[in-house]
């Protein structure tokens, strides 16, 4: 089944998902994989609900939190679905089973003070500080994920709007906009 497992990797990375995406789903996929053959199971069509339900008993007693065993099971959803498109199986097995529900959390936010402490550490007389100080300005001013202000080119921005085009998740586009601070910064 590894090599069904490669095929699928080789798709995600084919619909541009990330590095990250692609390894993590490798590692948990290849998991449940090693899985299989400890309980003797080396084809697809032997994947049933009993498995899944003694692969989910497994991580609960191995002390996985909720949220870790959700991921894992859509990730291995996604890995039926894609078995299901190429034909190998007739339905996706890894629908017979639930995840379990997750809490939904509230985002962690700074506080002021923690803000400014954070905006004083950049010594703003070298030219690493002044860079420094903008990347802390537009990613509050903003709200971007790191990756996002990674991935910004100069085309992005645009300061006499105060505001940049971001490439979020899933490729998907939105304009952020900036305070004076973070303007002033770049």
């Amino acid at each position: 089944m590894n090599d069904l497992l490669h095929r699928f990797l080789r798709r995600l990375e084919a619909d541009h998902a990330s590095p990250y995406t692609i390894k993590n789903y490798g590692t948990v996929i290849g998991q449940f994989l090693d899985y299989c053959r400890e309980q003797g199971v080396y084809a697809p069509e032997q994947i049933d609900r009993t498995l899944l339900r003694d692969y989910l008993a497994e991580l609960n007693a191995a002390g996985y939190v909720a949220a870790s065993v959700a991921r894992r099971v859509a990730e291995l959803r996604s890995f039926g679905d894609f078995l299901v498109r190429e034909g190998i199986l007739e339905r996706n097995p890894f629908r017979m089973i639930g995840a379990p529900r997750v809490p939904q959390r509230l985002p962690k936010y700074l506080t002021v003070a923690e803000v400014e402490a954070l905006l004083a550490v950049p010594d703003t007389s070298t030219p690493l500080g002044l860079r420094d100080r903008a990347i802390i300005e537009v990613l509050y001013a903003a709200g971007l994920r790191v990756s996002e202000l990674v991935g910004l080119d100069l085309g992005d921005v645009d300061l006499a709007q105060a505001q940049v085009r971001v490439v979020g998740k899933g490729g998907k586009e939105r304009i952020a906009l900036l305070g004076r601070p973070a303007v002033r910064a770049l």
